[in-house]
């Protein structure tokens, strides 16, 4: 009788606690996988908020400094020395001849607005973009005289996101002073006070004086003499050369026919000397008497 063979092949498969470690395992290195990616989204999301910020923050320094210190004047109307502004207004030498700087208080975007006082256009341009919200922006023009005016200003830049891993905000301060000399394109006058000698202002009035020695009266300017009644009129009486007018290299000149110099003499008398009162052949000077002006 013939007996059959069996084989047996032995086949093993994955038990119920292999199994369980080896999902065990996947589900660490997918947790820290996860992990790792998650971190790197955020690390990146708030560099881009920083950059954002960074980048118009930079921007709208250089932009305020740069109109700072190539200004003719600062607007001293509209920036009280010391006083704290929320709006930056300045004058310049080109066409666009008045300038102001400011924040919307709806949107928080910066606004460069420059007008053209002479055909009264003004055009708007935004320093920053709705992605970066600016707030708290503040100027203060300080009197450095007689140097320049200098102007300081802060303002905190804040990434606009309602998102906490895009928050980003950073506070700036600075100060910058004019360097370029003061021009004017049209007429200069004094501010509103009779008692303040600063160039500057709209009141069409007479300057009061400059530094105590040069007035005004209307159109007449007085050297020492606080009331001119003449065109120029000198008072030697602060001792500036005893009154003297000296010319170097030129001449006094009386472009008007029949017109020339007033003298008084010892005795109150007036007398004017004009070509016409000149004799010829002997060069001598025939004065003219006339009422004292």
């Amino acid at each position: 009788m013939a007996h059959k063979s069996t084989e047996y092949k032995n086949e093993k498969g994955l038990t119920l606690i292999e199994l369980i470690i080896f999902a065990a395992i996947f589900m660490v290195v997918a947790i820290i996988f996860v992990s790792i990616l998650v971190s790197i989204t955020r690390v990146y999301v708030k560099e881009s908020a920083s950059a954002e910020v960074e980048q118009q923050s930079h921007f709208l320094l250089q932009t305020i400094q740069r109109y700072v210190e190539q200004s003719s004047v600062l607007d001293d109307v509209a920036m009280p020395h010391g006083a704290q502004t929320s709006t930056l207004v300045l004058r310049t030498s080109g066409p666009s001849d008045k300038v102001r700087i400011y924040t919307s208080s709806t949107t928080g975007i910066v606004y460069l607005d420059e007008e053209n006082t002479n055909i009264g256009v003004t055009t708007s341009t935004p320093l920053t973009t709705e992605s970066v919200r600016v707030s708290d922006l503040s100027f203060t023009r300080r009197v450095n005289s007689p140097g320049h005016d200098s102007v300081s200003f802060s303002f905190t830049a804040a990434y606009n996101t309602v998102n906490p891993q895009q928050m980003f905000s950073q506070t700036l301060n600075s100060a910058v002073s004019r360097v370029m000399a003061a021009t004017f394109e049209g007429g200069v006058y004094p501010t509103p006070s009779a008692v303040d000698k600063r160039i500057g202002g709209s009141d069409p009035n007479s300057w009061k004086s400059i530094n105590d020695v040069i007035y005004f009266s209307g159109t007449n300017v007085g050297i020492g003499e606080t009331l001119p009644s003449q065109k120029l009129e000198v008072n030697g009486g602060f001792g500036v050369n005893n009154g003297n007018i000296k010319v170097s290299n030129g001449y006094i000149y009386a472009g008007t026919e029949g017109q020339g110099i007033i003298v008084k003499n010892s005795s109150g008398v007036c007398y004017r000397i004009n070509g016409d009162f000149i004799d010829g052949p002997s060069g001598a000077i025939i004065p003219e008497g006339l009422p004292c002006p």
